[in-house]
C-alpha cells in the first residue's frame, strides 16, 4: 500500500496536477490490475518501486516501443552536447544572459531534457534556474523551429538529435 501511495504522489508531481481521492482510487485500481498481470518473480524488479515515473511512462503510453526513455544521467550529456554544437557554455545557459544565441542554446537544452529525460516542466526549470513557464516557452519555441523548418537553427537541432540517437518527429 505504501508503494502505491508513493507512486500516486510521484505521479501527481510528475504531471504537475493535484489528484483527487477519486482519481487516486481509480489509478490505484488500474495499477493493481497491471501488477496482478505481471509474471511472478523471486524479487520484484527495482524499476517498479524505485522509479515510478518510468512505470507511468510504460503504462501510460500505448506505444511504448516507439518512445525512448533517457536516463537522468543523460541530462549532463545533453547540456554538454548543446554547449559543443552551439559554442555556449553551461554556465551561460544556466545564467541570466538574454543574448539570442545563449537563449537559443538554453531552449534547445530545456527541450531535450524535458522531452527525453522524463522531467516535468518544474524539474527542468530548476536545472536552468527558471520557472516552468520559461520551460514551456522554450519547448514551444524549439518545436516551432522544427515544424517550420527554420534553416538557421534546424541544423544544430538535427545534429544534436543524431548524436543522441533519438527520433525527431514533426507535430504538424
Amino acid at each position: 500500500m505504501n508503494n502505491k501511495n508513493s507512486f500516486l504522489k510521484d505521479l501527481s508531481d510528475y504531471l504537475d496536477i493535484e489528484l483527487s481521492e477519486y482519481d487516486c482510487k481509480r489509478i490505484g485500481g488500474y495499477l493493481d490490475e497491471y501488477v496482478a498481470k505481471l509474471p511472478l518473480v523471486k524479487e520484484p524488479p527495482t524499476v517498479i518501486f524505485s522509479a515510478p515515473k518510468v512505470i507511468y511512462r510504460y503504462i501510460g503510453s500505448g506505444n511504448s516501443d516507439t518512445r525512448r526513455v533517457v536516463n537522468v544521467d543523460d541530462q549532463q550529456k545533453i547540456i554538454d552536447l548543446v554547449a559543443r554544437f552551439t559554442g555556449v557554455t553551461e554556465k551561460s545557459m544556466k545564467g541570466k544572459d538574454r543574448y539570442s544565441r545563449i537563449v537559443f542554446a538554453r531552449h534547445i537544452a530545456m527541450f531535450y531534457i524535458n522531452k527525453y529525460c522524463n522531467e516535468t516542466l518544474v524539474q527542468t526549470g530548476k536545472i536552468f534556474n527558471r520557472d516552468h513557464t520559461s520551460v514551456l516557452s522554450a519547448v514551444k519555441n524549439v518545436r516551432d523551429k522544427i515544424d517550420t523548418g527554420d534553416y538557421d537553427h534546424i541544423e544544430i537541432i538535427e545534429r544534436i538529435t543524431k548524436e543522441l540517437s533519438i527520433p525527431l518527429e514533426k507535430t504538424a
